[in-house]
């Protein structure tokens, strides 16, 4: 029978952070929801997987490879075999120099990073013997966010001060699924939860929260026990959303807050309907195995919206300095800077870098399977591995194992829009969408 072991730890900064999530700068004000990370740890007595979800918007190559090592330390396993993963609130820490750009708070990341491992060291310390139960449904709680407005343009959240929406550019993926673990007496260890859709509600204020996903676990506790930890996987959210913006736009006063918790509650419910469910079966003897695959994936050139390099070398030298005051806000101004400096950084390069290492793995538990990339990937490149995976239950992690910005769709560069655009969270060719779906299958298929 499996050992399992889980954890959780609150990593909410006890301190005034810059917030990451935005070209602005954005300061706490306020905590409206605590931040965790959340470990799971799984044995077959030949291998031990790690499993670490954790309320921030991403982690960079750098970082997340310091984290799995000093994980696989203290739980006696080896660095491809534990997984990070990210929620991808726009409204926890900066802890990479990206979005934005400045400096984290170093003393942030250091305790951040030793809770993490703390919190690895107390699940493995809590392992015992399990079943393991999994199922899937859907929920119609994710949508596309890239709408065509009448003008034929893409635009992602459209508002009540936009043109009319003709309809949404492409699909979403509606599957939830959930996987969970309980001991002998039949009490609940664990839940693990994928669902693919953007947590970026709060992205304009200057509020910690964990977003939906919060939302989503803390309903799922409410209905087990408190005490039991729950992990989210963020699936493909580049161009994903709660909201159904080709049906409605949102006004000035839309109450994100309310939608957010409802949001929350309907998937996290509709994990408890999956638990509580007792035609789910389970498998005493579940086999886990690994594989992993790193691949060249190939960037991108600056697009037709993009500024060409010499203006925008130009307005970084005339422009005033990037302000420091707190966000109030969408400032166009940071964002101009932002586009700016990311053309001057990626295509003024010397050399200019032709392709950035890209990690997939899979995870296997039986009949389940974790399929990773540490992308904001276009959901119908997931669709694509799903439909040909040749397992029952088939999750996608992105944000997992590290990070290389959005990977868009060709017709998404066509039809243009905020993703579509060159910038430090968006270089890399729809070409790498592509070659991920192709290794993919193929180490689903093997």
């Amino acid at each position: 029978m499996n050992k399992v072991g889980a954890s959780q730890i609150d990593i909410t900064p006890t301190c005034e952070v810059y917030l990451a999530g935005t070209a602005e700068l954005r300061k706490t004000v306020k905590v409206q929801s605590r931040l965790y990370a959340s470990v799971l740890v799984v044995d077959d007595g030949k291998i031990r997987f790690v499993f670490i979800s954790l309320d921030l918007l991403w982690l960079d190559d750098a970082l997340c490879s310091e984290v799995r090592e000093r994980v696989a330390k203290v739980t006696k396993t080896i660095s491809d075999h534990v997984m990070v993963s990210c929620t991808h609130t726009h409204n926890g820490p900066s802890i990479c120099k990206t979005f934005p750009l400045i400096p984290p708070d170093e003393e942030v990341v250091c305790e951040i990073k030793n809770k993490i491992v703390e919190a690895a060291k107390t699940a493995v310390s809590q392992l015992v013997k399990a079943n393991m139960f999994q199922a899937k449904t859907t929920i119609a709680r994710s949508f596309n966010r890239r709408v065509i407005i009448e003008t034929g343009k893409v635009w992602i959240n459209a508002g009540a001060h936009d043109p009319a929406i003709v309809g949404a550019e492409g699909p979403a993926d509606q599957e939830l699924l959930a996987l969970w673990f309980k001991d002998g007496n039949n009490d609940p260890i664990a839940v693990l939860v994928n669902y693919s859709a953007h947590p970026n509600h709060w992205c304009f204020e200057n509020i910690i929260t964990a977003d939906f996903p919060g939302e989503v676990c803390s309903t799922i506790q409410s209905g087990l026990d408190d005490k039991v930890p729950v992990l989210y996987l963020q699936g493909g959210c580049g161009n994903t959303d709660i909201k159904d913006f080709a049906k409605y736009q949102y006004a000035k006063d839309y109450d994100w807050l309310e939608d957010t918790k409802n949001a929350g509650h309907e998937i996290g419910n509709k994990v408890l309907e999956l638990i509580n469910d007792t035609s789910n079966t389970s498998g005493t003897e579940i086999t886990l195995s690994h594989q992993k695959r790193v691949f060249e994936a190939p960037a991108r050139h600056i697009g037709r919206e993009d500024m060409p390099l010499a203006d925008a070398s130009e307005f970084l030298s005339t422009c005033a300095p990037k302000p420091q005051t707190i966000c109030q806000g969408y400032e166009p101004e940071a964002w101009k800077q932002y586009w700016a400096e990311s053309v001057v950084q990626l295509e003024g390069a010397k050399p200019f870098r032709e392709t950035y290492p890209f990690e997939t793995s899979l995870y296997r538990l039986g009949e389940l399977v974790i399929v990773t990339n540490p992308a904001e990937m276009f959901v119908e490149y997931q669709l694509e591995v799903k439909k040909q995976s040749p397992f029952a239950y088939t999750m996608v992690a992105e944000l997992t194992n590290g990070y290389c910005g959005y990977i868009p769709t060709e017709t998404a560069m066509v039809n243009g829009g905020y993703e579509s655009r060159l910038a430090l969270s968006s270089f890399l060719s729809p070409e790498a969408g592509a070659m991920w779906v192709k290794i993919a299958v193929n180490i689903l298929s093997n």
